[in-house]
């Protein structure tokens, strides 16, 4: 399984740029709290999609999300 610390990383720092929590995030983007928070218990791992509809949601472009 891939480590999601670079993710959750990432994820935690935009949302508290915007002053979101996560469940704010998931109503934003569109993916169920469950799935957001099983990225950060390391139980799943963000799909490509899922990622692009949170840079959607924050405003930002993958290349800023993964830079």
């Amino acid at each position: 399984m891939i480590d999601n610390r670079l993710y959750k990383k990432k994820i935690t720092s935009y949302c508290n740029e915007k002053g979101w929590s996560l469940c704010e995030l998931s109503l934003q983007a569109n993916i169920s709290t469950a799935t957001i928070y099983s990225w950060f218990k390391n139980e799943k791992s963000p799909s490509l999609k899922n990622i692009q509809k949170i840079c959607i949601a924050l405003n930002i472009t993958l290349c800023d999300f993964f830079s």
